[in-house]
Protein backbone atom coordinates (compact mmCIF):
# COMPACT_ATOMS: atom_id res chain seq x y z
CA UNK A 1 0.00 0.00 0.00
CA UNK A 2 2.95 1.92 0.76
CA UNK A 3 4.27 1.54 -2.64
CA UNK A 4 1.68 2.41 -4.31
CA UNK A 5 1.09 5.92 -2.43
CA UNK A 6 4.99 6.60 -2.96
CA UNK A 7 4.04 5.94 -6.99
CA UNK A 8 1.02 7.92 -6.61
CA UNK A 9 3.43 10.89 -4.88
CA UNK A 10 5.69 10.85 -7.87
CA UNK A 11 3.38 10.84 -10.24
CA UNK A 12 1.67 13.83 -8.90
CA UNK A 13 5.08 15.79 -8.69
CA UNK A 14 6.31 14.98 -11.63
CA UNK A 15 3.01 16.45 -13.14
CA UNK A 16 3.16 19.61 -11.37
CA UNK A 17 6.95 19.86 -12.69
CA UNK A 18 6.18 19.18 -16.24
CA UNK A 19 2.98 22.12 -16.17
CA UNK A 20 5.52 24.46 -14.45
CA UNK A 21 7.95 23.53 -17.54
CA UNK A 22 5.59 24.05 -20.20
CA UNK A 23 4.07 27.39 -18.43
CA UNK A 24 7.94 29.03 -18.06
CA UNK A 25 8.02 27.82 -21.94
CA UNK A 26 5.22 29.78 -22.73
CA UNK A 27 6.14 32.64 -20.78
CA UNK A 28 9.60 33.03 -22.72
CA UNK A 29 7.95 32.65 -25.92
CA UNK A 30 5.53 35.25 -25.50
CA UNK A 31 7.78 37.55 -23.79
CA UNK A 32 9.42 39.20 -26.89
CA UNK A 33 5.92 39.24 -28.58
CA UNK A 34 4.11 41.94 -25.80
CA UNK A 35 7.68 43.96 -25.31
CA UNK A 36 8.32 44.15 -29.21
CA UNK A 37 4.38 44.77 -29.96
CA UNK A 38 4.73 48.55 -30.40
CA UNK A 39 7.44 48.58 -32.45
CA UNK A 40 7.77 50.74 -35.19
CA UNK A 41 5.14 53.54 -33.88
CA UNK A 42 6.06 56.58 -35.06
CA UNK A 43 5.19 59.62 -33.19
CA UNK A 44 3.25 62.33 -35.37
CA UNK A 45 2.37 65.16 -33.23
CA UNK A 46 3.64 66.76 -30.27
CA UNK A 47 2.61 67.87 -26.92
CA UNK A 48 1.36 65.19 -24.41
CA UNK A 49 -1.15 63.48 -26.58
CA UNK A 50 0.07 61.75 -29.58
CA UNK A 51 -1.32 60.34 -32.89
CA UNK A 52 0.64 57.23 -34.05
CA UNK A 53 0.29 55.29 -37.43
CA UNK A 54 0.40 51.99 -37.64
CA UNK A 55 3.02 49.71 -37.42
CA UNK A 56 3.55 45.60 -37.83
CA UNK A 57 5.74 43.60 -34.79
CA UNK A 58 9.10 43.18 -35.80
CA UNK A 59 9.44 39.88 -33.82
CA UNK A 60 9.61 36.88 -36.28
CA UNK A 61 6.03 35.63 -36.28
CA UNK A 62 2.71 36.42 -37.37
CA UNK A 63 1.79 39.23 -34.87
CA UNK A 64 0.66 42.23 -37.05
CA UNK A 65 -0.60 45.18 -35.51
CA UNK A 66 -2.48 47.64 -38.42
CA UNK A 67 -4.66 50.74 -38.45
CA UNK A 68 -4.34 54.31 -36.96
CA UNK A 69 -4.94 55.33 -33.17
CA UNK A 70 -5.21 58.84 -32.15
CA UNK A 71 -6.32 60.76 -28.80
CA UNK A 72 -7.63 64.05 -29.09
CA UNK A 73 -6.39 66.92 -27.06
CA UNK A 74 -9.05 68.09 -24.55
CA UNK A 75 -10.87 71.47 -25.22
CA UNK A 76 -8.92 74.01 -22.34
CA UNK A 77 -10.94 75.27 -19.57
CA UNK A 78 -10.18 78.45 -17.68
CA UNK A 79 -11.33 78.65 -13.57
CA UNK A 80 -9.19 82.26 -12.97
CA UNK A 81 -6.53 84.62 -13.50
CA UNK A 82 -3.89 85.82 -11.02
CA UNK A 83 -3.84 88.62 -10.87
CA UNK A 84 -7.30 89.18 -12.77
CA UNK A 85 -6.75 93.05 -11.85
CA UNK A 86 -3.49 94.87 -13.49
CA UNK A 87 -2.62 98.66 -13.30
CA UNK A 88 -2.89 100.90 -15.84
CA UNK A 89 0.24 101.42 -17.76
CA UNK A 90 2.43 99.08 -15.59
CA UNK A 91 4.16 97.32 -18.57
CA UNK A 92 4.61 94.22 -19.87
CA UNK A 93 3.96 91.40 -16.35
CA UNK A 94 3.02 87.73 -16.06
CA UNK A 95 -0.45 86.15 -15.04
CA UNK A 96 -1.14 82.79 -14.26
CA UNK A 97 -3.88 81.04 -15.87
CA UNK A 98 -5.56 78.43 -13.82
CA UNK A 99 -7.76 75.58 -14.86
CA UNK A 100 -8.29 72.64 -16.63
CA UNK A 101 -6.86 70.55 -19.70
CA UNK A 102 -3.95 72.41 -20.28
CA UNK A 103 -0.91 71.07 -22.53
CA UNK A 104 2.64 71.87 -23.53
CA UNK A 105 1.79 73.54 -26.79
CA UNK A 106 -1.18 75.65 -24.97
CA UNK A 107 -1.31 79.24 -26.27
CA UNK A 108 -3.10 81.89 -24.14
CA UNK A 109 -4.49 84.91 -26.22
CA UNK A 110 -5.53 88.28 -24.99
CA UNK A 111 -8.08 89.71 -26.95
CA UNK A 112 -7.56 87.17 -29.34
CA UNK A 113 -3.73 87.67 -30.20
CA UNK A 114 -1.45 84.84 -28.98
CA UNK A 115 0.66 85.83 -25.99
CA UNK A 116 4.48 83.95 -24.79
CA UNK A 117 3.04 80.81 -22.66
CA UNK A 118 4.95 78.80 -20.42
CA UNK A 119 3.37 75.49 -19.59
CA UNK A 120 3.61 75.04 -15.68
CA UNK A 121 0.97 71.79 -15.37
CA UNK A 122 -2.08 70.92 -16.61
CA UNK A 123 -4.35 72.84 -14.41
CA UNK A 124 -1.56 76.17 -14.59
CA UNK A 125 -0.19 78.22 -17.14
CA UNK A 126 1.81 81.78 -17.00
CA UNK A 127 1.32 84.32 -19.90
CA UNK A 128 3.58 87.05 -20.47
CA UNK A 129 1.67 90.38 -21.47
CA UNK A 130 2.93 92.90 -23.97
CA UNK A 131 3.09 96.55 -22.31
CA UNK A 132 0.46 97.52 -25.03
CA UNK A 133 -1.72 94.88 -22.71
CA UNK A 134 -2.07 97.71 -19.74
CA UNK A 135 -2.38 100.76 -22.00
CA UNK A 136 -6.16 101.15 -22.41
CA UNK A 137 -8.61 100.62 -19.04
CA UNK A 138 -11.33 98.46 -18.91
CA UNK A 139 -11.26 94.15 -19.88
CA UNK A 140 -9.32 92.13 -21.45
CA UNK A 141 -10.41 88.86 -22.83
CA UNK A 142 -8.50 86.48 -21.77
CA UNK A 143 -8.78 82.44 -23.58
CA UNK A 144 -6.26 79.36 -23.54
CA UNK A 145 -6.17 77.45 -27.51
CA UNK A 146 -5.20 73.77 -27.43
CA UNK A 147 -4.20 72.59 -31.01
CA UNK A 148 -5.48 69.73 -32.68
CA UNK A 149 -5.79 66.50 -32.90
CA UNK A 150 -8.84 67.96 -31.02
CA UNK A 151 -7.96 70.50 -28.90
CA UNK A 152 -10.11 74.02 -29.24
CA UNK A 153 -10.82 77.44 -27.57
CA UNK A 154 -11.73 77.95 -23.85
CA UNK A 155 -13.61 79.77 -21.87
CA UNK A 156 -13.11 83.26 -21.98
CA UNK A 157 -12.11 85.23 -18.81
CA UNK A 158 -11.44 88.98 -18.11
CA UNK A 159 -8.72 90.60 -16.94
CA UNK A 160 -9.27 94.30 -16.04
CA UNK A 161 -6.81 97.56 -16.73
CA UNK A 162 -7.53 100.28 -13.84
CA UNK A 163 -6.39 103.09 -12.24
CA UNK A 164 -6.91 101.93 -8.83
CA UNK A 165 -4.42 99.28 -8.68
CA UNK A 166 -0.69 99.95 -8.16
CA UNK A 167 2.20 98.13 -9.88
CA UNK A 168 2.28 95.62 -6.89
CA UNK A 169 -1.62 94.71 -7.69
CA UNK A 170 -2.75 96.40 -4.55
CA UNK A 171 -6.17 98.40 -4.97
CA UNK A 172 -6.48 101.85 -4.26
CA UNK A 173 -8.85 104.16 -2.03
CA UNK A 174 -10.16 106.91 -4.97
CA UNK A 175 -10.66 109.32 -1.83
CA UNK A 176 -7.20 109.61 -0.57
CA UNK A 177 -4.91 107.51 -2.69
CA UNK A 178 -4.19 105.30 0.06
CA UNK A 179 -3.09 101.72 -0.36
CA UNK A 180 -5.86 99.89 1.08
CA UNK A 181 -4.29 96.16 -0.20
CA UNK A 182 -5.61 92.98 -1.90
CA UNK A 183 -6.95 91.12 1.29
CA UNK A 184 -10.52 90.90 1.82
CA UNK A 185 -12.86 92.76 4.30
CA UNK A 186 -15.96 91.28 5.80
CA UNK A 187 -17.08 88.54 8.39
CA UNK A 188 -17.93 85.50 7.92
CA UNK A 189 -14.80 83.47 6.88
CA UNK A 190 -13.99 80.14 7.61
CA UNK A 191 -10.97 78.44 8.33
CA UNK A 192 -9.55 77.23 5.26
CA UNK A 193 -6.17 75.49 6.31
CA UNK A 194 -5.12 72.30 8.76
CA UNK A 195 -3.68 74.91 11.12
CA UNK A 196 -6.83 77.23 11.41
CA UNK A 197 -8.93 74.11 12.03
CA UNK A 198 -6.63 72.78 14.44
CA UNK A 199 -6.21 76.16 16.45
CA UNK A 200 -10.33 76.79 16.21
CA UNK A 201 -10.70 72.60 17.53
CA UNK A 202 -7.84 73.69 20.59
CA UNK A 203 -10.01 76.91 21.44
CA UNK A 204 -13.33 75.05 21.37
CA UNK A 205 -12.03 72.45 23.93
CA UNK A 206 -10.21 75.06 26.29
CA UNK A 207 -13.50 76.64 26.34
CA UNK A 208 -15.89 73.86 27.31
CA UNK A 209 -13.41 72.45 29.67
CA UNK A 210 -13.36 76.27 31.50
CA UNK A 211 -16.98 76.24 31.30
CA UNK A 212 -16.74 73.13 32.73
CA UNK A 213 -14.60 74.10 35.60
CA UNK A 214 -16.45 77.05 36.29
CA UNK A 215 -20.27 75.43 36.52
CA UNK A 216 -18.32 72.61 38.75
CA UNK A 217 -17.36 75.22 41.53
CA UNK A 218 -20.80 77.05 41.01
CA UNK A 219 -22.44 73.31 42.43
CA UNK A 220 -19.71 72.88 44.55
CA UNK A 221 -20.79 76.39 46.48
CA UNK A 222 -24.33 76.26 46.44
CA UNK A 223 -25.74 74.79 49.49
CA UNK A 224 -28.12 71.39 49.23
CA UNK A 225 -31.62 72.05 50.40
CA UNK A 226 -32.87 69.72 53.19
CA UNK A 227 -36.33 69.17 53.11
Amino acid sequence: MSKINKFNTNNLIISALIFIGILLVAVIVTLPLQTNAWNGYSQESEGIFHTYNSASNSYPGNVVVSGNSSVQNPVPVITSLNPSIIAYKSGGRAITITGENFIPSSVARINNSDRPTTYASSTSLVVRLNSSDSSKLGDNLITVRNPGPGGGFSNIAILEVSKNVDASGSIINDDNGSVLGASAVGSGFMPSTFLQWLFLAILILFILILWRKTFAKKNEKTPLKHA
